[in-house]
């Protein structure tokens, strides 16, 4: 995420950054997700409504962090945070086989090797969503 953020220019643009990342630690994440919407509109598009999806995950807007993140994935594919929030928003949503395969999809591939932490945490989910998917099905 620091690579997208360097974009980002402008005392104003900063300015809301830096007040839209007090508001999340203060876990004001509608306060900073307005701010997030409001930079993205002056600065670095990409790298704000990144941020702003990541709020809607904080606030559980699951839907609008999935269209978000589909979004900033269908300009740059190459995102693998974007990828692994993407699985975890459709998993929040209940769509549990769509997000083991969202998380199957990015560990498998060989970019993923470059995220060796990322791309374990998303075997790893993938392998839980089995098991949850395994005892749903015996479950009378």
């Amino acid at each position: 995420a620091a690579c997208l953020r360097d974009n980002a220019s402008g005392g104003g643009v900063a300015e809301l950054e830096r007040h839209a990342r007090l508001a999340c630690a203060e876990a004001r994440h509608d306060r900073a997700a307005a701010m997030y919407r409001q930079a993205a509109r002056h600065g670095n598009a990409f790298y704000f409504r990144y941020k702003l999806a990541g709020e809607w995950m904080h606030l559980g807007h699951w839907a609008e962090a999935e269209a978000a993140y589909r979004a900033l994935l269908a300009e740059k594919p190459d995102t693998p945070n974007a990828r692994v929030n993407l699985a975890l928003a459709v998993f929040r949503q209940g769509r549990l086989a769509e997000a083991r395969d969202l998380y199957r999809e990015f560990a498998g591939e060989e970019a993923a090797a470059a995220y060796p932490e990322l791309a374990a945490r998303a075997r790893l989910a993938a392998t839980l969503i089995d098991r949850q998917l395994e005892l749903d099905q015996s479950m009378p």
